[in-house]
């Protein structure tokens, strides 16, 4: 099959999207066995511990986390067209010309945008990025038909701060300048911001630390043999990362365009993730959903 035969062959059936955030491990994910589903990147992992496997998948790096199991279960599996020649001629693989946006191609108070400028109608031509792979699989969605998306797995990340010594002191890590608060003209204007200028600087010293790739090393090493990852399902994305809060906001400006296009582009968004901090969209009960 083309991709282009793909236009619409699920038309009027809702979709579930698995994101890979810790909060899957607890999902019963074989609820989901007669509903359709579209997982993402690694989602291997989680076959060991179910039953459920994915009527739809996506990865954007796909030599980084694998495809063969995906393509073994005959489903309809996209990757972008730069891994061309490292993918095997399949009938089940899709691929697609990507395209990133960045937040200064919209402003998400004039809307409607141009919606070609952020979001594709066709996914044979392109398809557009924007921070997560929940925005390309969307477009992948609504071009075969799905109208009603509903999240699972979306959580968002755990911030940690071990260099913020002091509460009442600023943080560096959320310095509001075009770079770090540890640079030096950003650094005077980040103590000029501060009520505590000792304490402040002092986080930003010990930001400056633990951001040196020997001690992160070390933060990382740390994590891994005493902690599961945080912030996924499995532990083949595992990253020590002091700046999730900075993730956190990207991800939610991603589902922020989402809710504003979604009525432009004729899609529901719903959120049935078990937990997780994400609000941006109505929240469902699993359980109830799919029990309807």
């Amino acid at each position: 099959m083309t991709f282009r035969s793909l236009k619409n062959e699920y038309a009027g059936e809702r979709l579930f999207l698995i994101g890979t955030g810790p909060s899957l491990n607890d999902t019963p994910l074989e609820l989901l066995q007669n509903e359709y589903t579209f997982a993402f990147h690694n989602i291997t992992e989680i076959y060991e511990s179910t039953k459920w496997r994915p009527d739809l998948y996506l990865s954007l790096s796909p030599l980084k986390y694998g495809y063969e199991t995906e393509l073994d279960l005959d489903i309809p599996c996209f990757f972008p067209d730069e891994y061309d020649t490292d993918l095997p001629s399949e009938d089940n693989v899709y691929l697609f010309r990507d395209e990133h946006i960045s937040k200064e191609d919209y402003n998400l108070n004039e809307f409607p945008v141009e919606l070609e400028e952020v979001w594709s109608t066709d996914v044979t031509e392109v398809v557009y990025r924007y921070n997560t792979v929940l925005y390309p699989a969307m477009q992948i969605a609504s071009y075969l038909g799905f109208r009603e998306f509903y999240l699972i797995g979306c959580d968002l990340y755990e911030v940690s701060k071990p260099y913020l010594l002091f509460e009442s002191g600023n943080d560096p890590g959320e310095f509001r300048g075009n770079a770090d608060a540890t640079t030096f003209s950003n650094f005077i204007t980040y103590l000029k911001e501060s009520e505590h200028v000792g304490r402040s600087a002092v986080n930003a010293a010990a930001y400056q630390l633990v951001t040196m790739s020997f001690f992160k090393r070390l933060l990382e090493s740390y994590y891994r043999t005493f902690h599961n990852d945080p912030n996924h399902f499995g532990d083949s994305y595992w990253g020590y990362d002091i700046l999730n809060h900075k993730r956190n906001q990207r991800h939610i400006e991603n589902h922020t365009l989402v809710r504003e296009l979604s009525d432009h582009v004729g899609i529901k968004v719903y959120n049935a993730t078990l937990g997780g901090q994400l609000e941006v969209h109505p929240r469902v009960d699993l359980n109830e959903l799919v029990k309807e």
